[in-house]
């Protein structure tokens, strides 16, 4: 549940920097930061709670 929050949070804090511009499109550049904000949203919390 944490990662999954962590997760939308992300996407939807780097989704505005991604569809910024004149294009309702996302671009290059855009596709990547979601993507990286995506693997970063995932794998911080899952590797916090990952049991040692």
């Amino acid at each position: 549940m944490l990662t999954t929050g962590a997760v939308l949070t992300g996407l939807s804090c780097a989704a505005p920097l991604a569809f910024a511009g004149d294009t309702p499109h996302v671009n290059g550049p855009g596709i990547h930061l979601l993507a990286g904000c995506l693997t970063l949203g995932f794998a911080g919390p899952a590797g916090a709670s990952a049991p040692r």
